[in-house]
């Protein structure tokens, strides 16, 4: 399983990292733009999970995944994370397809 965990909080993205990456092979970015140019240096279809803040500092994190996919990284599945909780940011994330 390849993972992509985006997060411009360094203590989480550090504390995903470690966990994941004891069982899974795990690239790290800090923002929107880092998270393409990472993505864009794997082989296509080979990311297998977005994790991603939707907070980044360049872009909203609920347009990440379909960027990914319209770049030839067939995520099969993303889950979105943040710390906003109104229904509108809710359904922004789901409706981009993250779980």
């Amino acid at each position: 399983l390849s993972i992509l965990i985006v997060d411009d909080d360094q203590t989480s993205l550090m504390i995903l990292s470690r966990v994941l990456g004891a069982r899974y092979k795990v690239s790290t970015a800090k923002s929107f733009q880092e998270a393409l140019t990472i993505s864009s240096s794997l082989p296509p279809n080979s990311l297998d999970l977005l994790i991603s803040d939707m907070g980044l500092p360049d872009r909203h994190g609920s347009e990440l995944l379909k960027e990914l996919q319209s770049s030839g990284q067939a995520c099969i599945q993303g889950i979105g994370l943040s710390g906003y909780g109104r229904e509108e940011d809710i359904q922004r994330t789901l409706s981009a397809g993250y779980a």
